[in-house]
């Protein structure tokens, strides 16, 4: 939490070294707000590492230079940034959860609104999926297009069954569905 409070902050990607660059820094450590989104194309390009956050704890992801620390910050889901600094839900969304099989698409038109796949980052959080589901076999990660969601205790064939289950994919679907699976859908 100090770290993340105590770092200098770099605003965009284009300020932080590239790949295989050696990096000078009068700060002991910089941190970079991000959207998860934004991590694909442009951060991991940029520093030359794996296209997914791996390894980070409440939305922070540290690099270890010889000199500088580069702190990651995903300004959705890091509790340790200012009020002003965090990105909070659109004040007009809904979360719905899904029928078995159902797309959010589907289930928000259900419901009169449509599905917001940028509004869906807020929705592939495990502290979300258990306000709406059981999530008896606890929460864990997976790719998949028909994530965040919650497998159906009925799915025997499945080890992910009574599961939550967020994903670190590149984008967020509306349009996906899969057996035994119900969906938490983002609707605006």
């Amino acid at each position: 939490a100090e770290a993340v409070r105590e770092a200098k902050r770099v605003r965009h990607v284009a300020h932080l070294p590239r790949a295989s660059t050696p990096f000078k820094s009068e700060t002991k450590s910089l941190a970079l707000l991000y959207k998860r989104e934004e991590y694909y194309g442009t951060v991991a390009k940029r520093l030359g590492i794996i296209p997914q956050p791996r390894g980070s704890y409440k939305g922070v992801t540290i690099l270890r230079d010889s000199e500088t620390n580069i702190l990651l910050v995903d300004v959705r889901k890091c509790p340790f940034l200012s009020p002003e600094e965090k990105l909070a839900p659109a004040s007009n969304v809904t979360f719905v959860a899904g029928e078995l099989n159902q797309s959010c698409n589907v289930a928000c038109e259900k419901k009169k609104t449509t599905c917001s796949s940028v509004e869906m980052e807020f929705a592939n959080d495990c502290a979300k999926l258990k306000e709406y589901f059981p999530c008896e076999g606890g929460c864990g990660f997976e790719v998949g297009k028909d994530l965040p969601a919650y497998v159906s205790k009925e799915a025997q064939t499945l080890l992910t069954r009574g599961q939550c289950l967020i994903t670190g994919g590149p984008a967020l679907n509306c349009a996906a569905s899969g057996p035994f699976i119900q969906r938490l859908c983002a609707c605006i």
